[in-house]
């Protein structure tokens, strides 16, 4: 299980402007992915909380643990 915190999910880009350039579809499918992790940042991360905000965004657990790791 990997332990997280709060800052761990700060939405930034590494080039002024970058974040301008991302198509409204993917940002709103971004805001709802935050939205769910978001207040599971201080539970230790697994399955059966990847399969939880999975089930709220009706994405497999899997998509989760990808999104949450590119975070």
């Amino acid at each position: 299980m990997t332990q997280r915190s709060n800052c761990d999910s700060n939405v930034t880009a590494k080039v002024p402007g970058e974040l301008e350039l991302i198509d409204p579809t993917t940002w709103t499918r971004v805001e709802l992915l935050d939205a769910a992790i978001r207040p599971t940042l201080e539970l230790p991360f697994n399955q059966t909380l990847a399969e939880q905000i999975a089930q709220h965004l009706h994405v497999h657990w899997v998509t989760v643990v990808r999104q949450c790791r590119h975070q």
